[in-house]
C-alpha cells in the first residue's frame, strides 16, 4: 500500500517527517522551539502594509531575472515569534516570514531581504560560503543586514 501511494518507504517516511513539521510550525521548526514575541516588546507600529507576494516576485524579478521556480508559497507568520524573520520548509518548498517586519517602520528593502535569503535555501540547506557569498549579493545587503540585527537584538529575535 506504501509503494503504490508513495513509491517508496523513503518517501513515506519524508512525508511523515514533513507532516510532522508542519503540523509544529506554531512551536517549533526543526529542533528550534519557536516563541511567540509578545507586542509589547515590538518597539514599533504593526500595521501591515506589504503583500508578501508582490515582494516576492520583486525579488524574483530583480534578483533571478524574473526566473525563480519551485516555491510552493510565501506567507506571513499569523502572529510575531521571536525565533527568525524567516524559515524555508524543504519538505514542500514553503516560505513563511515573521509577520513584526509587515510594518510601515520596516524597511521594504529590508524584508525583500529576508524573503531573498529564504528564496535562496532551495538551493543551499544551510548558510555556508557560498549561501553567504549569494546573499551578499542582495543591493544594499550590509546596511539591510545591520537593520534587521539591530531590531533582532532590540526585541530579542535569535534567528537572522
Amino acid at each position: 500500500m506504501i509503494k503504490s501511494l508513495y513509491g517508496t518507504l523513503h518517501n513515506y517516511t519524508m512525508k511523515i517527517v514533513a507532516n510532522c513539521f508542519e503540523e509544529t510550525l506554531e512551536n517549533e521548526i526543526g529542533n528550534m522551539r519557536v516563541e511567540e514575541l509578545p507586542i509589547a516588546l515590538i518597539p514599533h507600529r504593526m500595521e501591515p502594509v506589504y503583500e508578501i507576494a508582490q515582494l516576492k516576485q520583486e525579488v524574483i524579478d530583480e534578483m533571478f531575472a524574473g526566473n525563480y521556480h519551485g516555491i510552493s508559497s510565501v506567507e506571513w507568520t499569523d502572529k510575531p515569534y521571536r525565533s527568525y524573520y524567516g524559515a524555508f520548509f524543504f519538505n514542500d518548498s514553503h516560505i513563511v516570514i515573521n509577520c513584526v517586519l509587515n510594518s510601515p517602520d520596516v524597511p521594504r528593502e529590508a524584508v525583500k531581504c529576508v524573503i531573498y535569503h529564504e528564496l535562496l535555501h532551495r538551493d543551499y540547506h544551510g548558510h555556508g560560503k557560498e549561501f553567504r557569498s549569494r546573499e551578499a549579493q542582495f543591493p544594499g545587503y550590509e546596511e539591510h543586514a545591520a537593520f534587521l540585527h539591530t531590531m533582532g537584538d532590540d526585541m530579542d529575535i535569535k534567528g537572522w
